[in-house]
């Protein structure tokens, strides 16, 4: 079967054969993405001790971030005393 393209007529089984390589070229590079996503939040959890900072919504951000620093005024006022 020939299909039309532009400048003349290429076989189906160029094509079919080049939206393969897009599909399974996207479907590695998705994969990758989900690994290094959980790799990088894993090591983010062994170096900090928290949560990455992109699985919180924005108000959550602001409340963690109020709550270390209260952490350390706490911390701070402990050592001086």
């Amino acid at each position: 079967m020939q299909v039309w393209q532009g400048w003349g007529l290429v076989e189906l089984s160029v094509m079919l054969r080049k939206l393969l390589w897009t599909a399974l070229y996207g479907a590695f590079g998705a994969l990758g993405a989900i690994v290094s996503r959980r790799a990088a939040a894993r090591i983010w959890r062994t170096l900090t001790g928290e949560e990455p900072p992109t699985e919180m919504t924005a108000d959550q951000t602001v409340e963690h971030a109020a709550n270390k620093l209260q952490q350390l005024a706490n911390h701070w006022r402990a050592k001086a005393d």
